[in-house]
């Protein structure tokens, strides 16, 4: 029965972004079959490569890469597997979220709210301007009127 050690230990990354571990399964017989898991379920094969090397004395040597994005956190296992036993190593995966990006939403609420006001203003101003020709305001006299009014010479 030969070792498992993940290389890479525990890691965290950005949500999104790609982690990666590194496998490292010594002196087995015969090839072991390398797997990687997140909280017990496995990875698809797709997203780790393992390579196998024999130096001399006959006993395996593998070496396995997982590259995975990050999307959720959890104990990332690997596991090495012959007929006659299966040895695991784990790490963590901590995944920081991603904030929560605002900006659009935003501009959307800025724009529909001065959309409104705008609507408001004119309505107001159209209101003011009916109310106004209903009542038959007639145009208030001007100063300039006024005055000369009262210095024109009164004849009797």
């Amino acid at each position: 029965r030969g070792t498992v050690s993940i290389l890479s230990g525990n890691l965290t990354v950005n949500q999104g972004e790609e982690a990666e571990f590194r496998c490292e399964a010594f002196h087995w017989f015969p090839v072991p079959a390398v797997t990687w898991w997140l909280d017990g379920v496995a990875f698809s094969s797709d997203l780790y490569n393992t390579t196998t090397s024999q130096p001399q004395g006959g006993l395996v040597n593998a070496t396995s890469v997982l590259r995975a994005p990050a999307v959720r956190g959890g104990e990332v296992q690997c596991r090495a597997s012959v007929a006659a036993a299966t040895v695991s190593d784990a790490v963590y995966l901590v995944v920081i979220p991603t904030p929560t990006d605002w900006t659009v939403l935003i501009a959307v609420v800025v724009s529909f709210a001065g959309a409104a006001l705008l609507a408001l203003l004119i309505i107001g101003i159209i209101f003011c301007c009916r109310r106004k020709k209903e009542k038959g305001e007639t145009p208030s006299p001007s100063p300039v009127s006024v005055v000369s009014q009262r210095n024109s010479p009164e004849i009797y």
